[in-house]
């Protein structure tokens, strides 16, 4: 299968490409031109799933209503992953390996 991971922003919509479990970035474009885009990259590429991150508070409904007109614009599944607490979570696994900040 091959994924596009999808991570908005009021800004910029971040893009990257998987075809397993290991994704990688492939371009970041203007948040008013990303549907048309991602429209785009699905046809290109054969994009089975679009999966974009969805934050916790103010951003939830925004990123809903995103994933909805992309739901519209394309024949692709489309995903919400939740990313409540992954940053915490990548933070707390980093800090345990020998590339640790602290």
């Amino acid at each position: 299968m091959n994924y596009l991971g999808i991570d908005f922003g009021r800004k910029h919509v971040g893009i990257a490409m998987s075809t397993g479990t290991i994704a990688a970035g492939i371009l970041s474009v203007f948040t008013a031109e990303a549907i048309s885009r991602i429209v785009q990259l699905c046809r290109e590429h054969a994009i089975d799933v679009c999966v974009i991150g969805l934050p916790d508070g103010s951003m939830k409904k925004v990123v809903e209503e995103f994933a909805d007109k992309l739901r519209a614009a394309t024949a692709c599944k489309v995903v919400l992953w939740d990313e409540t607490l992954t940053s915490a979570s990548a933070r707390e696994q980093l800090a345990q390996t020998q590339f640790s900040t602290k």
